[in-house]
């Protein structure tokens, strides 16, 4: 029980804030420079991608240790995720067809969340289509992870809030993806760099909030089974 609760509802809670904690921090120490000014100094929110922290050097060439490293720490910690939602199905076991739904859901948010991995471990200005397939792809894999959690928790009867918040955040990834398959290149003007940057800031935000509140209604299908 103590095993099953770490994973579907300690680790689920507690990646969230460390994912923040390492982006925050490598946002801090990173040294400057965006995809159209390599000039700018310090981390700029609305014109910096999430990404770039994890560039192995600056846009001029500099070192930049800390916030890389810092990065490499917050993607890999989608690896706990992976491992996560291989238990989280069995907290819906009580349901047949929720339970149906749940482990569907998981081969593809477990599928998704080793992608976001690779990202850490593509730098994108050494790797840059490996780095682009793992980003964008990611979001495209949980896409469908994310319906099928929305039915499971249907089947469940759990309070309505835990729906509706997978719902926004169902729409949202749908509304991501399609972005990304219709928007500008960023790299083409400066003002197409910004649209991405926001709507990637928006999704990430959306997504780490999401799981976070998912760790509060998997705690509570662990009480109603143990």
């Amino acid at each position: 029980m103590q095993n099953h609760y770490f994973w579907t509802v300690s680790v689920v809670r507690f990646f969230p804030v460390f994912f923040v904690v390492c982006l925050g921090l490598a946002m801090v120490f990173y040294p400057g420079g965006t995809l159209h000014d390599h000039y700018t100094q310090g981390y700029i929110f609305s014109q910096n991608f999430i990404s770039e922290l994890g560039l192995y050097k600056t846009r001029l060439g500099g070192e930049k240790y800390i916030s890389l490293h810092l990065f490499i720490l917050a993607m890999s910690a989608y690896g706990l995720m992976a491992i996560a939602f291989y238990f989280v199905p069995a907290l819906f076991r009580s349901n047949k067809q929720a339970h149906r739904m749940a482990s569907i859901g998981s081969v593809f948010f477990v599928v998704g969340s080793l992608f976001f991995v690779g990202v850490a471990f593509t730098p994108a200005d050494l790797y840059f289509d490996e780095h682009v397939f793992f980003a964008v792809n990611g979001f495209r894999i949980i896409l469908p992870g994310a319906f099928f959690y929305l039915l499971a928790f249907k089947y469940m009867n759990l309070p309505s809030n835990y729906f509706y918040i997978g719902l926004l955040y169902l729409m949202g990834t749908l509304a991501y993806v399609i972005f990304q398959i219709v928007a500008a290149d960023p790299r083409s003007t400066a003002e197409a760099m910004v649209m991405q940057v926001v709507a990637q800031k928006m999704i990430a935000l959306l997504s780490t909030a999401t799981i976070f509140s998912f760790s509060f209604a998997f705690e509570r299908l662990q009480k109603s089974l143990f």
